[in-house]
């Protein structure tokens, strides 16, 4: 169990669970080895939600970690309500015995949805917590330190300037639907890099040398395919990527090694299917494009520069 006496004098003036929690993760002394326990909130007895996620005769949910109990109110907000509450007759008027049967019904869906979330309360509580004491901190030091803890929750690097990790922050939660929408894609590409970017998803063959193939596939013809081998034709999605029109100067901060170039790499692998292949390509300015045409008094005739 964290005590407080193992944690520093807290920069916030009070003495919130989110404030608390952010601050011990910060400071290192949040770890996985800590479960976040997430009582039952509603004002009802915890003791008989341990009861009801850790029945007596089942050794299941048992967890072999320290405990931080923390108020389960709020947690699932955002959640679809029918997770937690459903109607087990549909009746416009109900009697006494109707309603009781649908508290019993509820309380068993709850228990069932909580027991469902159990190994994610975890996650959830130390998101909200961070998401929590970020948008409340009340001086600068406290939006610091809660913004640098948020950034190492999502796995941010520090390649990104501070205006792209506060957008970043933002969309982090909603990757996995973003990654489902091409638009959608495109729109947070647009708003972390702060250039023009365009995206499509397109259908690409490709092809993939098969030792042997000829014989493996039946595809032989006069021996010749078992020597050679052949090719695996695959036909699989693609995301075109097109920076620009931009000038000269911010396509080189997008060269391999570069700042930019690793922050797109970061912003591709969280937002783009991993079964998608990823084409990039960049787009100059047109009083930018670079050319190779020299002064015209160096101009090489028939060779003759080159000798001379």
């Amino acid at each position: 169990m964290i005590k407080r006496a193992d944690i520093q004098e807290p920069k916030y003036g009070d003495i919130k669970a989110e404030a608390y929690m952010v601050e011990a993760d910060y400071t290192g002394l949040l770890d996985d080895k800590k479960l976040l326990y997430v009582n039952g909130g509603f004002k009802r007895n915890f003791r008989n939600d341990i009861e009801k996620t850790h029945p007596a005769d089942q050794n299941s949910f048992k967890i072999e970690r320290d405990i931080v109990e923390l108020n389960r109110n709020g947690i699932y907000d955002g959640f679809p309500e029918l997770l937690f509450h459903k109607s087990k007759k549909s009746k416009q008027f109900k009697s006494i015995k109707d309603i009781r049967e649908d508290h019993i019904y509820n309380n068993e869906i709850e228990e069932n949805t909580r027991r469902f979330f159990w190994p994610l309360d975890h996650y959830l509580v130390k998101m909200k917590c961070h998401i929590y004491a970020h948008e409340t901190g009340k001086n600068s030091v406290d939006r610091i330190s809660a913004s640098k803890s948020l950034q190492r929750f999502w796995g941010i690097p520090p390649i990104f300037e501070k205006w792209q990790v506060a957008m970043l922050c933002k969309v982090m939660p909603y990757a996995k639907e973003i990654s489902m929408n091409v638009a959608w894609i495109q729109q947070t590409f647009n708003m972390i890099l702060g250039i023009n970017v365009s995206i499509k998803k397109v259908l690409k063959s490709v092809e993939y040398p098969i030792k042997n193939g000829g014989r493996i596939m039946g595809n032989s013809f006069l021996g010749n395919n078992t020597t050679i081998g052949s090719n695996l034709r695959i036909t699989k999605y693609q995301i075109n990527i097109e920076l620009g029109p931009i000038g000269k100067s911010t396509a080189n901060s997008f060269s391999l090694g570069e700042k930019s170039n690793k922050a797109l790499d970061f912003i591709i692998e969280t937002f783009v299917p991993l079964d998608f292949t990823v084409e990039k390509t960049i787009i100059l300015e047109a009083d930018t494009a670079i050319s190779f045409e020299k002064d015209p008094n160096q101009r090489s005739i028939l060779g003759l520069t080159s000798t001379l």
